[in-house]
This record gives structure tokens, sequence and C-alpha cells, in this order.
């Protein structure tokens, strides 16, 4: 059987789905959450598997080439979870990359609405989500510096910048660049307020 954290490493996968591409999917996995996590509804779990790997794999085909298009959306989530994982697991705390880009969405959305793409009401809805398959305190006490170093270094940082997918709603989101290091912090230190 599957433990609870790769239950919900799985649904943090779905809920990136839904919130790159999908908002009737966002929606099933708020309606059904209790089930799918405690793997009780199994109709609700093969919709949800469904669903999230048909959206994937219609990003992935849409953009082959992993050039700077569509197949980036699959990233959301990924540019502070990433940091978040490596640093977690430096500091011996691992967690599971599903909650690793749990966090990452968490911040990213905060980001979002940070820099006015996204309403409250819509942040508040991810953030949820988010905080029922990972609890963001986890990384307190993870510094600033530790994490723009590793965003600097990742893969994705390309020649001109860091560049972050936020969502605008759920069911759409956009690549961000150039973005103001400050604005950057504020999401972090948004997720463990002191």
């Amino acid at each position: 059987a599957l433990e609870p954290r790769q239950v919900l490493s799985g649904l943090a996968e779905a809920v990136k789905a839904g919130v790159i591409a999908d908002e009737e999917l966002f929606n099933y996995i708020e309606e059904n959450f209790d089930g799918l996590a405690d793997l009780s509804d199994n109709d609700a779990l093969d919709h949800v598997i469904e669903r999230a790997l048909l959206i994937k794999a219609q990003v992935v085909e849409a953009d082959e080439k992993e050039t700077m298009g569509y197949r980036v959306h699959l990233n959301f989530g990924h540019t502070y979870g990433h940091a978040f994982e490596a640093l977690l697991r430096q500091d011996g705390r691992p967690i599971s990359h599903g909650q690793a880009v749990a966090i990452g969405m968490l911040a990213e959305t905060r980001l979002a609405h940070l820099l006015g793409m996204i309403n409250e009401i819509e942040e508040t809805r991810i953030a949820s989500l988010c905080r029922k398959i990972i609890d963001p305190s986890v990384v307190a006490g993870i510094r600033w510096e530790d994490v723009l170093m590793l965003l600097n270094i990742d893969k994705k940082s390309r020649d001109d910048g860091i560049y972050f997918v936020l969502p605008r709603s759920i069911g759409t989101v956009e690549l961000a660049g150039n973005i103001d290091e400050a604005i950057m912090q504020k999401a972090l230190e948004s997720l463990t307020p002191s």
C-alpha cells in the first residue's frame, strides 16, 4: 500500500495539473480531497489520476522540443520547490518531491499575488489545498540567501535571470521573469510568518 506521504505527493502533482490547465480538475480535487487523501474513494482517485496524466501528456505533446513554450508550465511549483527540496535534504530534514512542489506552489502563488497577477480568492484556494498536502512550516529556518543561490544555479535560470511559472487564475499560468528579488524574498517569507 502507498504510504500517506506518497499519496500526498501524487495529489500535489494533480493540484499542479489543475492550476496550470484545468479548473474543473482543481474544483474536483477540492471537493473530494479527503477521500483522495485517505485512498477511500476509488472513483475519485481514478478520475484525478486520469485527468492529471492526460494534462501532462497534452502539455508535453504540445511542446516536444521543450523550448520556452508550453512544457515549461509543468514547472509550476518547481522553481522554489527544487530549492526547498535540496536545502531540507542538506539539513537532514528531507521531504518528498511532491511535498516540495506543494510548498513551491504555495510560494509561487503568493508571488503571483504580490505581483498582482492572481486575485486573493483564487490564491487562498490554491494555498489551502497545498497546506493540506504539507505544512509549510517545514521550511522554517531556511535562509533566503541559500534559496537565491540555488535559484541562480537552477537549470531554469536562463542567461537573463530567474523565471517562474505563475498562476493568473486557476487553470491558467504564464511565465514571468525579471522579478524584483525583494518580492521573491517576501513570497518565501510569507510561508513561515514569524
